[in-house]
């Protein structure tokens, strides 16, 4: 239920933040499971696992053409036209993006989401307590 929950958010934030497929570039390291962020913080990703959001209406084979040599394991449909592509050796966002073809809208990372669980919020503009806020 838990893994619905972050997918369907996941899903979310793509449609609203993902129009196409030239986002920012993947942060260089030795981590190729983070990218870095506006804040200098860092998003952590699941490794091996993207989302592919197709146009309206078009099929899944669309995915399995264009990403057929990099050791694809599983395509799972998401919601509408968004779908959980599963690698055995991580590709890498990069190659992703260029071996999409006509018809694949956006290709991401699957970002990990976690609930905040402490007693005091870091937020981007400063530390406030729980007292403080109401």
């Amino acid at each position: 239920m838990t893994r619905i929950i972050v997918l369907l958010a996941v899903a979310a934030c793509l449609c609203l933040n993902c129009a196409s497929l030239g986002g920012p570039p993947a942060a260089s390291g030795d981590d190729d499971t983070r990218e870095k962020r506006e804040f200098g913080s860092t998003r952590e990703c699941v490794p091996g696992q993207y989302l592919v959001i197709l146009e309206k209406n078009a099929a899944i084979d669309l995915i399995r053409i264009a990403f057929k040599g990099c050791g694809m394991q599983s395509v799972d449909r998401i919601a509408g036209d968004l779908y959980l592509v599963k690698f055995g050796p991580d590709p890498g966002l990069e190659k992703l993006r260029s071996l999409a073809i006509k018809g694949i809208v956006s290709v991401e990372p699957n970002y990990v989401y976690r609930a905040h669980q402490g007693r005091v919020f870091n937020l981007p503009w400063g530390r406030v307590s729980r007292k403080n806020v109401g």
